[in-house]
């Protein structure tokens, strides 16, 4: 894999954060992150607004794959507004995706405890972990100040960046294995 870029995505209907990381020679480079808050707007109109300022993200950097954190939250024996609203803004930033451009839906606990090594322990340590990670991972992060939605975007998009890299080694593989040509490879 030479170079990839990859968005990660950590939805909310009043607060949605997006990084985009860059892999090349080794390493991983923090290009852009931000919360987008939209607390003063109304659902109707906050959606809209984070698909606009996301998709100008993606227009401009043109990432080989987009990781969004699959985000469920239920109370009680219902579904609250908030969350109403925010599958609703998942649904429409799934609609992002290009021709080419992989997609990763990631669920929370699985992705998180994936990157800082599979342990079970509570939220808090494990929001700590992915923020470990994030800032010894990703070069230019080193001082820099960045809420909590901005650290679960750029651990999801190292998540996605990691898948990336995994799809590019199973083909490799994979054509590794017919006659050199790579021709008949079956889909997976």
């Amino acid at each position: 894999m030479i170079e990839s870029i990859a968005i990660g995505i950590d939805p909310g209907i009043r607060h949605c954060a997006f990084a985009v990381v860059k892999f090349d020679d080794g390493a991983e480079t923090l290009l852009d992150a931000k919360t987008i808050f939209t607390k003063p707007l109304k659902v109707h109109d906050a959606i809209p607004h984070i698909y606009d300022v996301i998709s100008r993200a993606i227009n401009m950097y043109q990432p080989s794959a987009v990781g969004i954190e699959d985000w469920r939250f239920y109370t009680g024996t219902g579904v609250t507004w908030e969350a109403q609203a925010t599958q609703r803004l998942i649904g429409a930033l799934y609609l992002l995706s290009r021709d080419g451009q992989r997609m990763y839906m990631l669920e929370p606990g699985h992705w998180k405890r994936g990157l800082v090594g599979g342990k079970r322990c509570s939220k808090e340590d494990l929001n700590k972990g992915v923020e470990w990670v994030v800032r010894h991972r990703i070069l230019n992060t080193t001082g820099k100040k960045f809420d909590e939605h901005c650290i679960d975007a750029m651990g999801a998009a190292l998540v996605t960046l990691d898948n990336l890299k995994l799809d590019s080694l199973l083909s490799l593989e994979e054509r590794a294995t017919l006659n050199g040509t790579g021709d008949d490879i079956e889909k997976r």
